[in-house]
């Protein structure tokens, strides 16, 4: 709670009563070099007629001249769910890691399942950052398939979990 606590005075409020009516079904969390992937993820849950699916994108969603800090914490708020895709170059970044903690955050204000995790390589646990190891420990995730043969089911599997009303945390 004091983590909590720390983010509401360095200007982290949550949003009240944001348990219905989003204005995104996901926020997607990458970094840059993962952008060819994710670009991919937004054209498959948008194009789904099925899932009718709305992601927020930074590159395509965040508002120009606001700051990014403001921009990353009110795309968490407006999304149902914030995916993140995890890689080395998402471990390096400095913006994907605050994404990460942002989201986490929000989880635990919202007390319900937020965070979906998209694991695109194989990182050992000595790797890991103890925030990241410690959701891996308690939670479930999608790998990416390294084979074309499972791709179906990784694209119908994150569709549900990004268009999934389920809110247990």
């Amino acid at each position: 709670m004091k983590r909590a606590q720390d983010l509401t005075r360095k200007g982290y409020m949550p949003i009240e009563g944001c348990n219905k009516g989003y204005q995104y079904n996901a926020f997607l969390s990458f970094a840059d070099e993962d952008r060819p992937l994710v670009d991919q993820v937004v054209t498959k849950l948008e194009e789904n007629t099925i899932l009718q699916c709305q992601v927020c994108v930074h590159y395509r969603d965040f508002t120009p001249g606001k700051s990014i800090y403001k921009n990353i914490v009110e795309a968490i708020h407006m999304s149902k769910k914030t995916v993140v895709f995890i890689s080395r170059a998402f471990l390096k970044s400095s913006w994907c890691k605050y994404e990460l903690r942002m989201a986490m955050t929000e989880e635990s204000y919202r007390k319900r399942h937020v965070v979906v995790m998209v694991v695109l390589e194989a990182i050992p646990n000595t790797d890991l950052p103890l925030d990241v190891l410690q959701y891996y420990n308690k939670k479930s995730y999608i790998e990416k398939p390294t084979s074309q043969n499972d791709m179906e089911v990784y694209w119908k599997m994150l569709g549900n979990m990004v268009a999934n009303d389920d809110d247990l945390y």
